[in-house]
């Protein structure tokens, strides 16, 4: 199927070159760091990946011996002293922003250990980041609406290993993009996935996510995985990519039910639930439905969906109360004749932003600006924050 896709793209760029070059979004706005990396470069489809020596002066560089298929991740910085070491990112926009941090151990070290630290925001605690000797990256990603010229994201060492960073990227999102993510909260993604897909989707040159979303692929046994092929741009909340729309799991019969287990953390948290349907022509006869109701941990949410073919439908839930593992259900109700469908489900949980500690990225923010500053004055040159 991704040959068949990538030969579909190509025609459809050679045939028609000026409205797919129309079609390229523009990156220009994003940050995307190659953490190590010695020099800038290009991916396959046309990111420019910063080398890091403008936003940190500490830590240490070093080739990654297990390499991976994404370049981004074949280098990375490390950081074998300080409790704190700290990026430093220059940022001027007053929209929310997707904050993602990539690691890849890969051995770099040699020394089969993969760490264990600390990872922060603007002085906000963000995650834990646990490695593997694991083939794919761990990413971590936040969502908030930076308060300052800066955003400040800092490793932490918590005696577990040494830290370290293989990618950093900034996006900047439209102020309506997931229409709950307002005010002094930050947003941690906990899953994002496309049921029924066979491979991620993430940004691509002609196709994918516009967002610098990545949505993971996810089968599932006792559903049925369907899938369909468009060239229509489906238009729906928060802006799905129609290759996200165009896989999903089906449960085996119009009786039976679809349910969702999300692994959250055991502690009282509010999360931020997002399911996306998107009907197929799944039956030849007019009269059939599909119609079906969301319980989240057996509660009824008082909603049932109605899937219209052609017609992408969103469920958002916010405030949820969850602690630890949390399922959500899809039930079909009485006079429905097909069996329930789900294309993908986002999930996310909300912290306050009013009063972060502050301690290791301001100390660290106040050293970096220090040193360019300084290091602007013997130069000659004036420096603007």
């Amino acid at each position: 199927m991704g040959m068949f896709l990538m030969v579909v793209s190509l025609c459809f760029f050679f045939f028609n070159p000026w409205k797919a070059l129309s079609s390229i979004d523009d990156t220009s706005s994003w940050l995307s760091i190659d953490c190590g990396a010695s020099t800038e470069s290009f991916d396959d489809d046309l990111l420019t990946w910063e080398t890091d020596d403008e936003y940190i002066f500490t830590g240490m560089n070093i080739d990654v011996s297990h390499s991976q298929t994404r370049k981004e991740m074949n280098t990375l910085r490390f950081f074998p002293a300080g409790k704190g070491n700290c990026y430093v990112l220059p940022w001027s926009s007053e929209d929310k922003v997707l904050l993602r941090a990539g690691f890849y151990y890969g051995n770099y070290d040699s020394l089969s250990k993969p760490p264990t630290f600390d990872l922060q925001f603007d002085g906000f605690r963000w995650a834990t980041v646990v490695t593997t000797s694991g083939e794919d990256p761990i990413y971590h990603e936040a969502v908030y609406t930076p308060k300052k010229a800066v955003i400040n994201v800092c490793l932490i060492n918590t005696g577990n290993g040494v830290p370290f960073i293989s990618s950093l990227e900034v996006t900047p999102w439209p102020s309506d993009l997931y229409r709950f993510m307002t005010g002094n909260l930050g947003f941690y993604l906990r899953s994002r996935t496309n049921f029924g897909a066979d491979e991620d989707i993430r940004y691509g040159l002609i196709s994918g996510d516009i967002y610098n979303r990545i949505w993971k692929a996810k089968g599932m046994e006792n559903y049925t995985n369907v899938s369909t092929f468009s060239f229509n741009k489906v238009k729906a909340e928060n802006d799905p990519p129609s290759e996200v729309l165009d896989r999903a799991i089906e449960a085996p019969e119009a009786s039976a039910s679809i349910s969702l287990l999300m692994d959250l953390p055991r502690e009282s948290q509010t999360a931020y639930i997002i399911l996306y349907f998107m009907s197929f022509e799944r039956s030849l006869n007019a009269s059939d439905v599909c119609k079906f109701a969301i319980y989240i941990d057996g509660r009824p949410d008082n909603r049932t969906v109605e899937l219209k073919d052609g017609i992408c439908q969103v469920a958002s839930f916010y405030p949820v109360s969850v602690t630890g593992p949390t399922s959500v259900t899809l039930s079909p109700v009485e006079g429905s004749t097909l069996p329930p469908l789900v294309n993908a489900m986002e999930v996310y949980t909300a912290t306050g932003l009013d009063n972060g500690s502050g301690d290791v990225s301001s100390s660290c923010h106040g050293w970096l600006f220090f040193f360019r500053l300084l290091v602007a004055v013997l130069i000659g040159v004036t420096v603007f924050e």
